[in-house]
């Protein structure tokens, strides 16, 4: 249960089964809830998220074009986020290092196991 707030609604299923880790941050569910609701609707994409380990982990649905505008809407709002993010897309990501190349390597894109508690997104 959330104790910043209302609890949001859980991540969506298609999206907690097939989506691919977009990011990994730090923040509160209601936070969280509001940040990734603004990514999918500026970026015009499907991104969810759910708790992992403490983390808040957003994952993507859609195609790679998508994606690419997923990362730069995560890069663009990043300071917007109360909260840090940790990674872009499996890169560690510093919001103050604009050589940051997150999007560039797919190669920790993938979505989570089962057991993981779900306290998320619509």
């Amino acid at each position: 249960m959330a104790k910043d707030g209302p609890t949001p609604l859980h991540c969506k299923t298609d999206i907690f089964k097939n989506g691919k880790q977009l990011c990994v941050a730090t923040g509160n569910s209601q936070a969280a809830e509001q940040w990734v609701r603004t990514i999918a609707r500026q970026a015009s994409t499907r991104v969810d998220w759910h708790y992992f380990g403490g983390r808040v982990n957003v994952l993507h649905l859609g195609d790679d074009a998508s994606r690419q505008r997923a990362i730069a809407k995560v890069k663009e709002l990043a300071s917007q986020l109360n909260g840090q993010v940790i990674s872009i897309d499996g890169i560690p990501f510093d919001r103050n290092d604009s050589t940051t190349q997150a999007g560039t390597d797919n190669t920790n894109s993938s979505s989570p196991g089962s057991g993981e508690k779900k306290l998320s997104h619509p």
